[in-house]
């Protein structure tokens, strides 16, 4: 391995372009927030979570029933990233209140 000096001028920086969203969801469990936020049907997501495509926090989790928490990174092979930016509690409904945030492939 052989480092070149470059200038900082001449680095190349990263861009990730995030798309926030609001939604409402039945629960905080990882096959309901994958499909929410890939508009996916939830069994799709399940069968994802099942395979090992997706990596909470870069861990890989085939549990479809685990429970995320706030600023979780969720990252599914072939569809992306997304993030899980807050919970704004809960609707009349007992659904909740969530904005992500969602990098697509």
């Amino acid at each position: 391995v052989r480092f070149i000096d470059t200038p900082f001028e001449q680095v190349i920086a990263t861009t990730e372009d995030w798309e926030t969203s609001s939604l409402t969801v039945s629960s905080l469990r990882l096959d309901t927030i994958v499909a929410n936020g890939y508009n996916i049907s939830r069994t799709h997501a399940k069968e994802l979570v099942e395979r090992g495509a997706v990596r909470v926090n870069w861990t890989d989790i085939d549990r479809p029933d685990f429970m995320l928490a706030v600023n979780d990174l969720i990252s599914v092979r072939k569809f992306g990233r997304l993030r899980l930016m807050a919970e704004n509690g809960l609707t009349k409904k007992d659904k909740w209140r969530v904005e992500m945030a969602v990098i697509k492939k």
